[in-house]
């Protein structure tokens, strides 16, 4: 079962679309970032048996730029795990209610679920996780995608990434 908790900076109303989207306690503010939250506990199963019929999504145009966090999020997954997640190219894939993706970054699925992102608000760093359907969208630019794929793996697997100067 894949279970978050919800996130809200600036206390601005929680989005919901039939029950799916909810919002719960803080993260830190971060200085000319945001990070949004909008993930609930689902019913939806990441990994079941030692598989997961789960694969992560990614619009075409946009593999190269996204690929430090599409590379983070299959090593981190797998050594966790021992299961890889397969990679889609999204050419016109869309939103499907039933289709199980982690989709990164701005996918046509992402365009199509009417999940609202304010990429100005959130800058370059920032970022927003979503759930609809059974979809997990991390959103954002590059470098915010990144770090919404540490975030959803601290809620998916319990990952904690440290910045090197934080371990001493």
């Amino acid at each position: 079962v894949f279970s978050a908790a919800g996130c809200n900076l600036f206390n601005k109303p929680s989005q919901k679309d039939n029950g799916e989207y909810v919002t719960g306690n803080s993260l830190p503010k971060v200085e000319g970032t945001i990070h949004e939250r909008y993930v609930g506990t689902t019913a939806y199963k990441l990994l079941e048996n030692g598989r997961t019929d789960y694969k992560i999504l990614v619009h075409e145009t946009q593999k190269a730029e996204l690929i430090e966090a599409i590379n983070e999020l299959q090593a981190i997954f797998a050594e966790a795990t021992g299961v890889q997640l397969d990679v889609v190219l999204d050419n016109g894939i869309g939103f499907d209610k039933n289709a199980k993706y982690i989709s990164l970054g701005e996918t046509s699925a992402l365009s199509d679920s009417g999940i609202s992102v304010d990429y100005s608000t959130l800058g370059l760093q920032g970022y927003q996780l979503a759930t609809l359907g059974q979809t997990v969208f991390v959103c954002g630019k590059a470098r915010g995608v990144l770090y919404g794929v540490y975030d959803f793996l601290n809620d998916a697997i319990d990952y904690t990434f440290y910045a090197k100067d934080e371990i001493k």
